[in-house]
Order: structure tokens, then sequence, then C-alpha cells
């Protein structure tokens, strides 16, 4: 229903900052713009989220920048030269390209 929707939005305008004014009747403006404004990018975010395509650019751009940060703060947990080895059998923990 649309006055819970109108509740639910005015909470989420206030815990990012929108305070009402003194001024009814710009608060009635400031408010239906901010929710408007709140709808419309729900309603963006419920398209693309959607998307199989976007979902799947998301979480591959999510996935790269948790293992890039793994990998600057655990340097010592990348075993990839562990497994090149050379002719003498031992590890190489160069990579040539």
């Amino acid at each position: 229903d649309d006055e819970g929707e109108d509740d639910r939005l005015l909470e989420i305008l206030k815990r990012y900052g929108y305070q009402p004014s003194d001024d009814k009747g710009q608060d009635t403006r400031s408010y239906t713009t901010a929710t408007n404004e709140l709808k419309k990018v729900a309603g963006y975010q419920s398209k693309h989220r959607k998307n199989a395509y976007a979902v799947l650019r998301r979480g591959i751009i999510e996935g790269c920048q948790r293992i890039s940060s793994l990998i600057e703060n655990h340097p010592e947990f990348i075993q990839f030269g562990d497994f090149i080895i050379d002719s003498n059998g031992t590890a190489v923990r160069d990579v040539i390209l």
C-alpha cells in the first residue's frame, strides 16, 4: 500500500539526513521530490538486479576486488609460484610471461 511505502521511504530518508522543515509547504515539496528520486533509484536497482549480465558483471567486479584486497593484505598465501617447477624439480617463484 502507498501509505506503508511512504512511511518506509520517510524512514530511509531520515536515515540519510532528511530533516522535515517547519514550513509544511516546503516540507511537502522536498519530501515529495526526495521520495520520487528514491523511487526512481529503487526502480532502477530492481530492474537491473534482474538482468543476468549485470548480476554476473557485479559479481566478477566484487570478486576481483576481494581477491585483490586479500593478495594485498596476505601475499604469503599466494601459491601460484609453488606449482611451477623447473627442470630440477624446485618451485619457481618468478613468473615469466
